[in-house]
């Protein structure tokens, strides 16, 4: 019934075209991977892999132009900067001061600005644009304006932050793998 009142939906399966040809780039982003784990395609090479088409994930882009070395990085910018971010949130007392008011907000925001790109990261491919880059600065400018220099917890990687990012690469590089391969299965 559903199909005869709205076909052109339901024309591509049950995932549609967009989510079909997401999962043939995420499978050809994890092959890519398997050949070159450690530096990976190239950067910007996708697209010469691809049929000149995007990745449609920064996770995937990123793992597969740079390897497993350039993801690990990439990864650890993202968690070193919301790692940051939170024990900051915790050290700022708001109505200590009127900047200290203000920078318990510009933290949310920030946190909140990481958070949904990193959600929208999952469906764009957007890993090497600068307005990452430019939240993953202004991030480490608030730490610091925010502790007057002070050193806090997440200002020098030591081998919990390394291992804690490996882990989290890792993990998440197999969570897109499986995520493909099981919807694969409804292309």
């Amino acid at each position: 019934m559903i199909t005869r009142v709205m076909p052109s939906r339901f024309a591509h399966g049950i995932l549609g075209k967009h989510a079909t040809e997401r999962i043939v780039f995420w499978s050809a982003g994890n092959q890519m991977l398997k050949d070159d784990p450690i530096f990976g395609v190239g950067y910007n090479m996708f697209g010469e892999y691809c049929y000149s088409r995007a990745a449609q994930s920064s996770f995937v882009e990123c793992y597969s132009e740079l390897g497993f070395l350039g993801y690990f990085f990439w990864i650890g910018l993202i968690f070193v900067a919301l790692y940051g971010l939170w024990t900051l949130k915790d050290k700022i007392i708001p109505g200590r001061a009127e900047n200290d008011k203000f920078h318990a907000f510009m933290c949310d925001g920030i946190l909140a600005a990481i958070a949904g790109y990193m959600a929208a990261g999952f469906f764009l491919s957007r890993a090497f644009m600068l307005h990452f880059y430019l939240l993953i600065a202004v991030s480490a400018r608030l730490r610091f304006l925010s502790t007057n220099g002070e050193w806090l917890a997440g200002d020098i990687i030591n081998k919990f932050f390394v291992k804690r990012i490996a882990l989290i690469a890792v993990a998440s590089i197999l969570a897109i793998h499986f995520l493909a391969k099981v919807l694969w299965r409804f292309y």
